[in-house]
């Protein structure tokens, strides 16, 4: 099956994204999945370059990484993309929330506002933001710029990736709703590969100016040599 990938920097039409019925896991745990388009696959979306907080962490029950974008215009594609994904999400939970709650009756939109997770959060004196993914350690699939297939353990904080997301859906978990995100691919750039130092990078935007005003000086001087032979 075609999986459809988004890149964060075109525009979604967000009509596409469908939020299905909550399951139950567990207790009074929830996740209805998400999915985009014709074809029944998760909503898939390619961010831009980034780097990690800490790179990916393992711990005894989960394995996660946090994403670091800078906090400004240069990322607002990012920043509209996760508000809308959130205001849709929290609009068809209030609307279908005899689906979602036992005790929905009096439940206004603020409430669910109110147990909703952020995806997004502020670091450093809100100079970057993080964007939290669950990671599948032995299934994400790892590569470098010339597209050759890693060991995700080729991965270290300090370099910069790009990132492809999959969200797979929204839970309840403990009375709080959030967005099920997961780190399905990286690309690893090459934070080395510079090679100014190797190639001539400097485009001569000169270079016809200067080769047509040679062409027109030496055409007026084989002219002058000619008046003057006359």
């Amino acid at each position: 099956m075609k999986k459809s990938i988004l890149n964060i920097n075109e525009v979604c039409n967000f009509n596409k994204v469908i939020l299905g019925y909550p399951k139950l896991l567990s207790d009074n745990n929830y996740i209805s999945r998400i999915t985009y388009g014709d074809v029944d696959t998760n909503l898939y979306v390619q961010l831009n370059q980034s780097i990690t907080k800490t790179g990916i962490i393992k711990t005894n029950n989960k394995c996660y990484t946090e994403l670091v974008y800078n906090n400004n215009n240069t990322n607002q594609n990012l920043f509209n993309f996760i508000d809308k994904l959130e205001t849709y999400i929290i609009d068809t939970i209030y609307n279908n929330k005899t689906l979602w709650f036992y005790d929905s009756t009096n439940m206004t939109r603020d409430d669910i506002v109110d147990i909703f997770i952020p995806t997004i959060r502020y670091h450093n004196n809100r100079e970057n933001i993080i964007l939290k993914c669950n990671v599948n350690y032995n299934k994400i699939l790892c590569c470098d710029e010339n597209n050759n297939i890693l060991n995700v353990e080729n991965y270290t904080y300090d370099k910069y990736i790009i990132p492809l997301l999959s969200f797979n859906g929204v839970k309840i978990n403990n009375g709080n709703i959030y967005i099920d995100i997961y780190l399905q691919q990286l690309m690893i750039l090459d934070n080395n590969n510079d090679d100014i130092n190797d190639n001539i990078m400097i485009k001569n935007e000169f270079k016809n100016e200067f080769k047509n005003k040679n062409e027109n000086e030496n055409e007026n001087e084989n002219e002058n040599e000619n008046e003057n032979e006359n």
